[in-house]
């Protein structure tokens, strides 16, 4: 690390950084559909394990943004279509789990007990990692807020990347705790429970999809 603290973000940088960031929070896709469903399924405390799930894989695209593997990834349409249909390929065995599990559903507002936090919190890193959109996203959104004057361009955007992933914790959790709450009411109906429940699935599905067609643009 440098001896001084020149890679930090000035106040002119942070709050442009700070304002985008926010609306990227805002965005739908693979992270946010993840946090919700395992928030509606097995509670807010679980899907808020899930959000630090994404905001850990997320650390990786920055430390990969940081050192240029994420441009090598940009560079290589073969290492892009393998990360690709590994990622679209782990999202339908999740969906496939999902689908395959016991089929009875409480009746009492209480949500599936979670199995495990720390795979929950595996999975959740592991599709993050998976989706190479991600780690071309960091590369092309972080370089913008560093600033070469400023000088060490690799340290300025492993911050900058940090501090993205720190402030997507509470609206990612937010959005964990709106689905359990939003939740309670499919779980009071063994019905309803299966409904939701391939609801996901198929959305899970869907996203897989997506990302299995999906490009480098």
């Amino acid at each position: 690390m440098p001896s001084d603290l020149t890679f930090l973000p000035a106040w002119t940088t942070l709050v442009p950084f700070l304002a985008a960031s926010v609306a990227l929070y805002l965005t739908p896709g693979v992270d946010m559909a993840f946090i919700a469903i395992t928030g509606s399924r097995q509670g807010a405390r679980a899907g808020a394990v899930a959000a630090l799930g994404i905001s850990g894989g997320c650390i990786v695209h920055t430390l990969a943004a940081a050192i240029g593997v994420s441009a090598l990834i940009m560079a290589s349409q073969t290492l892009f279509t393998v990360l690709k249909v590994a990622g679209a390929a782990y999202l339908v065995y999740l969906a496939w789990k999902m689908l395959r599990a016991p089929s009875g559903i409480p009746a009492s507002p209480q949500p599936e007990p979670a199995r495990g936090y720390g795979r929950i919190f595996s999975q959740a890193a592991l599709i993050n990692i998976l989706n190479p959109k991600v780690g071309i996203f960091m590369m092309a959104f972080l370089p913008q807020f560093a600033d070469p004057a400023r000088g060490h361009i690799a340290w300025q955007i492993l911050a900058l990347g940090l501090l993205f992933n720190i402030c997507s914790i509470p609206s990612n959790t937010a959005v964990a705790v709106l689905a359990a709450r939003a939740s309670r009411r499919f779980r009071a109906s063994p019905l309803l429970g299966r409904i939701a429940r391939w609801i996901a699935a198929t959305i899970l599905g869907g996203l897989a999809l997506r990302l299995a067609l999906s490009d480098r643009t």
